[in-house]
């Protein structure tokens, strides 16, 4: 199923990790996903793609301190076909080989990239 973005957010650059959380609080069909947005746009799997490149994404993997990636949390909606950002939180950099986590309290994050692994 390809679902609707239902919202006014950016899309994202690039995902080293998305995990999906059930949640009892929601309807059936509902729930969260997290993603780590690296902010690293390449399609390198797929070269004839002539995607356009989301606002914000860097072509290159960089550790640029000025750059940010962002930890995303999403609200699935599969009975509407739909997905709407519920939260974003930005973090250091890192293009490549990261994850974040989240487990209820501080968001779990490791950068691959930088070698390093933190609470945010």
């Amino acid at each position: 199923m390809l679902l609707e973005k239902a919202g006014d957010f950016p899309d994202t650059g690039g995902q080293s990790s998305v995990v999906r959380h059930d949640d009892e609080a929601l309807a059936d069909g509902q729930y969260h996903l997290t993603m780590f947005d690296n902010s690293f746009w390449r399609m390198s799997s797929r070269p004839d793609c002539t995607a356009p490149v989301p606002a914000g994404t860097y072509p290159v993997p960089t550790a640029d301190p000025s750059l940010r990636s962002e930890c995303r949390k999403y609200l699935v909606d599969e009975n509407a076909g739909t997905y709407c950002e519920i939260e974003t939180v930005p973090v250091p950099c890192s293009a490549i080989v990261s994850n974040v986590q989240d487990l209820g309290g501080p968001l779990l994050v490791d950068r691959g990239q930088t070698l390093t692994f933190a609470e945010d």
